[in-house]
């Protein structure tokens, strides 16, 4: 199971194992109007830390936690 969140929005359970099919639909579903991308980071949870960066903004930025 990986939980998604994000500091102000939701928190999403999913059932597959797989980060990319739950990042492909946590995007899809709950970032509307944001680019989102992975960064390698060889401590994070699955070797990559995740964050969204509204694309009419591109200062703001908000990560994406994996749990």
């Amino acid at each position: 199971m990986i939980t998604l969140s994000t500091p102000n929005g939701p928190t999403v359970q999913y059932a597959s194992t797989d980060i990319a099919v739950a990042m492909m639909d946590f995007a899809r579903t709950h970032m509307t109007g944001y680019l989102v991308q992975a960064i390698e980071d060889p401590e994070a949870k699955f070797g990559m830390r995740f964050e969204a960066i509204q694309i009419n903004n591109e200062l703001t930025s908000t990560p994406i936690t994996v749990h």
